[in-house]
């Protein structure tokens, strides 16, 4: 109990000690406020302590006191309420207006308690240890086509975003330009050989038109099913299986017949058209050629009547037959030659048979003639020259006759002279004579 007493009591002098200066302000004294504040009082009381006797004591207890102390922005200093205007740090681009209160030039706003500096929109910021009135971008490098929102970072204008690969430029978007270069937010600039269509989206562009398939290049169009590219005619053609006679290939695997012919059971082929051609065949649209032993009549074909066949029997109906006596009968459009006798017949095939034997006979002689003729002029030239004598051969002269010459200047020239006079003979002979005389 008695420590706690002691306690009490330092904590009151303490505070006497360090209010007691300001009890001296007055209320209404200038730059003097006045505040409500707890007091410490002492109070004095009695009480009974033994038989007819009575103590004194003194109690402590907190009581509510109205207390005169200095405005905010003055400082107590003997006595009375001064302008407190000190201010520990320096203000920058601030003016100092009380204790430790810096005041904003005009335009500027607090960067912290001590610094001022120009208001800075996202993305850039005030650096007070530099002490400028700039702001800064968070950002080293600008931002193309967006802006600044933190240190490094680039938030991309509306319709634009960052290009891949780059942190600080923003690219337009477009929407379906694939074959093209986007400008500007959903701007393509189709590529060459590129067009816009009605959907503004470039497709290519083909020169000569795709039919039956598209262009998927430009200059290059890709055919539908069933169909194939012809280079020739630059453009789709329809592919049939089978191969279109006297038709054309209209679509995939059907065959259209060309006019004047029509189809057969819905084949490939086609066939002409005649309108009439009975006893015929339809070779060409409404050209009938008509069959053996029929003529072209009234744009019909009829039977070509037997005429003039009265020597065959029996009667001949065919255009070229054998009778049944052996006389050959033979129709023509003009009339029917009908051989007299069996024997005429026979006779005829003999003078061709005989005719031909003649005519290879003459040839044959003919030949032996050239041959002799040659052979003959070759004996002559060599019979002419200084050599003669020392010749050793066997020369063929004329059919079935060989002359042996071999000749020494020692044996007897009666025999040079029997040969010199049958060569004389023979130059005097014509060819003729000279194929009789053998």
């Amino acid at each position: 109990m008695e420590l706690k007493t002691v306690f009490i009591f330092f904590v009151v002098v303490f505070l006497e000690v360090v209010l007691c200066g300001e009890d001296e302000l007055r209320e209404g004294d200038t730059a003097v406020c006045t505040e409500i504040v707890s007091q410490l009082q002492s109070i004095k009381k009695t009480y009974g302590c033994g038989k007819r006797k009575k103590c004194t004591r003194v109690e402590r207890k907190w009581v509510p006191t109205k207390k005169n102390i200095c405005c905010d922005g003055y400082k107590f200093y003997k006595g009375k309420c001064i302008l407190d205007v000190v201010c520990e740090e320096p203000c920058v681009n601030a003016q100092c207006t009380g204790f430790n209160n810096c005041t904003c030039d005009p335009g500027l706003v607090h960067i912290n308690e001590t610094h001022c500096g120009p208001a800075c929109s996202d993305g850039y910021y005030n650096d007070f240890s530099t002490v400028t009135l700039d702001c800064i971008s968070k950002c080293h490098q600008p931002c193309i086509n967006g802006t600044c929102t933190d240190f490094d970072q680039c938030t991309c204008n509306t319709g634009y975003k960052l290009k891949i690969g780059s942190k600080f430029q923003c690219e337009p978007e477009c929407v379906n330009c694939e074959s093209g270069v986007c400008v500007a937010p959903n701007k393509c600039d189709c590529n060459k050989g590129y067009a816009k269509n009605d959907s503004d989206i470039c497709v290519p562009v083909c020169n000569d038109p795709c039919e039956n398939g598209y262009c998927f290049a430009p200059d290059q169009c890709k055919c539908n099913s069933g169909y194939s590219y012809d280079e020739v005619l630059k453009s789709c053609i329809a592919v049939c299986k089978e191969t279109c006679v006297n038709s054309s290939c209209i679509s995939p695997d059907k065959c259209e017949c060309w006019s004047g012919y029509i189809s057969i059971n819905n084949r490939a082929s086609c066939v002409p058209y005649c309108s009439t051609c009975a006893n015929g065949d339809c070779i060409a649209p409404n050209l009938c050629r008509c069959k053996e032993g029929y003529e072209r009549h009234n744009n019909t074909c009829e039977l070509i009547p037997l005429r003039n066949c009265k020597g065959c029997e029996p009667t001949c109906n065919e255009s070229i037959c054998a009778c049944a006596n052996g006389a050959l009968c033979v129709l023509s459009t003009e009339e029917a030659i009908v051989a007299s006798s069996p024997t005429l017949a026979g006779l005829q095939l003999t003078w061709m048979l005989g005719g031909a034997l003649g005519i290879l006979l003459l040839v044959f002689v003919l030949v032996i003639i050239q041959r002799t003729w040659r052979q003959r002029k070759q004996f002559e030239q060599k019979a002419n020259g200084d050599d003669y004598r020392t010749c050793d051969s066997i020369m063929h002269t004329i059919p079935n006759s060989l002359i042996r010459q071999k000749y020494d200047d020692e044996e007897n020239d009666g025999d040079y002279d029997e040969v010199e006079h049958r060569q004389t003979n023979l130059d005097l002979l014509s060819p003729h004579e000279y194929v009789e005389k053998m």
